[in-house]
């Protein structure tokens, strides 16, 4: 299956997106959740899943379930090694010299890695302790071994009982269950393991956008088409209900029930998807499956593409670049000029670019050295 330019493109805007909401400057604040009450990272991981269902929702079909499992299982394990690899990086490098040079930032970013440094090696190890900004990629990794078990179940079975379960697991997620699993571990292990080493992501409420995304791409797969006619009140509906969300959002800012800890700001909650959140990702993304087509022959070249045909190692990148400038600029980064901070984003996104174009050159290296016994 040939690459698709723009779905490439619209992953490199996630990725920018996510670069400039990680760096600590000011200035990624002010593009975040850009959109409504919604940020890059829900349309990172639909997208990915969307893509995988996309690609191996027809290989399964092809060549059979085996064939799926096999590449996955390398996928995941990929994942799985980019994180240890992270996280040795921040325990053995960033966490030290932050701790040695005072910084609030970092001590609190890798406390628990500090107190507990075997618990936190072995959590890590196990993807259960998941310090912040390094909380999505056993989140995927997990996801990504588990699609080929959920593409054969939807391929002899149904997507519907998938869906509904999905589903179910989410509202738990809200009610809860992260939080339950949680106090149920401590209490049988005895093991001083803080709920906040978990990670900032409750698996069990983001897995319902992995399921959306697998069932969209399998469909698209199977060559199934929209069925709505254009000017469906549906479309319409979607239209308004994210031009309200917009406006909301750049009235009262990213807590829709304002900064004072109102219970309601639950709703729209990042890290268990909240209901509010949801909705307002739901009717943005149809606008997209409805219109992004017209809008994809604007994206099928440039540095985005290539940002998003190499979204794993550019993703690991602004990672470390994150964690770096940390380290760096520690607790000041209020005092930061305007100046400072483009000179600080625009060198990350050059790194970014060159990591891309360098990612590039080795695959198609490699492309060569195995076209050539096969020739």
């Amino acid at each position: 299956m040939r690459r698709q330019p723009a779905l490439d493109a619209l992953r490199g805007i996630f990725l920018v997106m996510m670069t400039l909401t990680h760096l600590p400057v000011p200035l990624g604040r002010a593009v975040g959740q850009p959109l409504g009450f919604v940020s890059a990272a829900e349309g990172f991981v639909l997208l990915s899943a969307f893509l995988l269902g996309l690609i191996y929702g027809a290989r399964l079909a092809q060549d059979g379930y085996r064939s799926v499992a096999r590449a996955l299982r390398r996928r995941a394990l990929k994942l799985y090694l980019c994180q240890l690899g992270l996280l040795m990086l921040a325990f053995t490098c960033i966490a030290p010299a932050g701790r040695e040079l005072g910084i609030a930032a970092i001590s609190n970013l890798f406390g628990y890695q500090g107190a507990h440094p075997l618990l936190a090696a072995v959590g890590g190890a196990l993807l259960v302790h998941a310090p912040p900004l390094l909380d999505i990629l056993p989140m995927y990794a997990v996801f990504v071994a588990l699609s080929p078990v959920v593409l054969r179940h939807a391929q002899t079975r149904g997507w519907r009982g998938l869906l509904c379960a999905s589903a179910a697991l989410w509202l738990l997620a809200q009610l809860g269950l992260k939080t339950f699993l949680h106090k149920w571990f401590v209490t049988t292990t005895g093991l001083p393991f803080p709920f906040s080493a978990t990670g900032s992501f409750d698996i069990f409420g983001w897995q319902l956008l992995w399921m959306l995304g697998l069932y969209l791409g399998s469909r698209r797969a199977r060559g199934v088409r929209d069925t709505l006619p254009a000017d469906s009140v549906v479309w319409r509906l979607c239209l308004v209900l994210t031009l309200y969300f917009f406006a909301w959002r750049h009235t009262v800012g990213i807590f829709p029930f304002g900064h004072d800890g109102s219970a309601l700001n639950v709703l729209a909650d990042k890290w268990t998807l909240g209901p509010l959140r949801l909705a307002n990702f739901l009717v943005l993304t149809a606008l997209l499956w409805r219109w992004g087509p017209m809008l994809a022959p604007f994206f099928t070249r440039g540095p985005l593409v290539q940002l998003g045909r190499q979204a794993l190692p550019v993703f690991c990148t602004q990672t470390v670049l994150s964690l770096i400038a940390l380290a760096l600029i520690g607790d000041e980064q209020e005092q930061l000029s305007w100046r400072a901070q483009a000179v600080i984003v625009s060198f990350c996104l050059v790194v970014l670019y060159g990591v891309a174009r360098a990612a590039e050159l080795l695959s198609e290296r490699r492309r060569m050295r195995t076209a050539v016994p096969a020739a």
